[in-house]
């Protein structure tokens, strides 16, 4: 990948909020460098995972992504990794950045806490 090169977890600030569902030590951005200008398309999903192993930019085979991947199969997409993804010009992120602590999110939390499109999807 090639072009503007950013770091997306120096871009988002941290905030405090009050998101009763979610474990405030375990905020989770992904560590991985984004070429932006490859970025065609933002995915955004609920929240981060309650264990940061699984989530979608941890190296291994981190449950998220096992999902995501099965999500683009699906969809006639043969895809094995996040690069895979990111080279297709598709950007995956949390509206929440702090992981859940139960299977799903609050509508109250959605409202209050997501900062999706708030510093981590920025336009070139």
């Amino acid at each position: 990948m090639r072009g503007i090169q950013i770091k997306i977890s120096e871009r988002i600030k941290r905030a405090q909020f009050p998101c009763t569902d979610t474990d405030k030590n375990n905020y989770i951005m992904p560590s991985a460098d984004i070429d932006m200008e490859g970025i065609r398309i933002f995915m955004v999903t609920e929240a981060p995972p309650a264990a940061k192993a699984d989530y979608f930019y941890t190296q291994g085979n981190p449950a998220y992504l096992q999902t995501i991947l099965q999500v683009f199969k699906d969809a006639g997409h043969n895809f094995s990794s996040m690069e895979d993804i990111l080279n297709l010009g598709v950007y995956i992120t949390t509206a929440v950045k702090y992981g859940k602590t139960q299977y799903t999110v609050s509508p109250e939390t959605m409202n209050n806490c997501a900062t999706a499109g708030k510093g981590d999807c920025p336009v070139p």
